[in-house]
């Protein structure tokens, strides 16, 4: 048990070094994007997360618009993508945990987006608390923890590719039923 405790500390402080040299990079004057595609990103990350969690019942559908659906980016894309795929996993209690990524194309003052919505029937999150979790010193009073630095550091990544996120309820009048992360990203 002590074993598993010191494992668990390990890689939390792995991760922490991690976003923190994420959140250097960003900060640095010289971030190189080119086209990435978001298909092949959430392809090989779906993977990889249902193989990590196979003790747990995992539903991820994607529904998507046709081709390729490129965006102007970098790899971090995929530590954005991760991030919301394991929130939507860590905090929702059901015998199966659902994930659905609804990608769809829109026209905003002339200019053309992908809109990706990662919606999930995980525990939600109370309308006062939407609002800071985007921000890096968050802290839940709920769970004694901070949890912004994940979320922050996907705001800051979205910053850098001209692109926006925000949350809402999955379910418009019940923030019991789950969240829905929307992104909405310049196409190329």
């Amino acid at each position: 048990e002590m074993v598993d405790i010191i494992e668990s500390q390990v890689l939390r402080g792995a991760n922490l070094i991690s976003n923190v040299r994420k959140l250097s990079l960003l900060d640095s004057d010289s971030i190189d994007l080119k086209e990435i595609s978001i298909k092949e990103i959430l392809q090989r990350l779906i993977t990889e997360i249902t193989q990590d969690n196979s003790n747990e019942k995992i539903q991820i559908k994607v529904i998507e618009p046709e081709g390729e659906l490129l965006i102007n980016a970098n790899e971090l894309l995929y530590d954005v993508f991760k991030n919301l795929l394991l929130n939507a996993i860590k905090y929702n209690n059901n015998q199966i945990k659902k994930i659905e990524v609804l990608i769809s194309n829109i026209e905003r003052l002339g200019k053309k987006y992908y809109q990706l919505e990662f919606k999930d029937n995980g525990r939600g999150i109370r309308d006062e608390r939407k609002e800071n979790i985007f921000q890096r010193d968050y802290f839940d009073e709920e769970k004694g923890k901070g949890i912004g630095l994940g979320l922050s550091l996907v705001k800051r990544i979205l910053d850098t590719y001209n692109a926006t996120i925000e949350v809402e309820n999955r379910i418009r009048e019940d923030y019991h039923r789950g969240s829905n992360f929307i992104l909405k990203i310049p196409r190329l």
